[in-house]
């Protein structure tokens, strides 16, 4: 459980969270819940060539799975939170979603997104996804 959250116990033994950050006045963003379109597992053993949302802490990485142009794409790294699966997603550095990555993760921390990645047409590493959007949840 975050820093930020603590429990307290309350009546006959209901345990309740209690967001401290609210009571801070709303300074920083409750955890983002965990929702995919299908199971990360799922995902990763069929690779569907359609794109697919999942809930990922990203964020950037140096790793360049097979032949990839450094220069040209980001790489980023994505943790699914609550099996540790990971993917790398690549996006061109000068895309939309690019360059949305980028400005959501220079600072070098580790940030819970929507990410919507897909498995490119030929690719054959369960590990590497292109990355069509990224974004900061609801």
């Amino acid at each position: 459980m975050p820093a930020r959250w603590k429990t307290a116990l309350i009546g006959a033994g209901v345990l309740v969270f209690v967001n401290l950050v609210l009571a801070c006045g709303g300074a920083l963003k409750p955890p983002v819940p965990v929702r995919h379109e299908m199971p990360i597992k799922a995902y990763r053993s069929t690779m569907p060539r359609e794109p697919k949302t999942f809930a990922m802490d990203c964020e950037l990485c140096s790793l360049y799975l097979g032949n990839r142009d450094r220069k040209a794409l980001l790489a980023i790294l994505c943790v699914e939170p609550e099996t540790t699966t990971i993917l790398y997603a690549y996006v061109r550095r000068d895309s939309l979603a690019g360059k949305q990555a980028f400005a959501l993760l220079k600072d070098g921390k580790r940030h819970r997104l929507l990410a919507t990645v897909h498995y490119p047409a030929g690719g054959t590493d369960a590990d590497a996804v292109e990355l069509d959007r990224i974004r900061e949840p609801d």
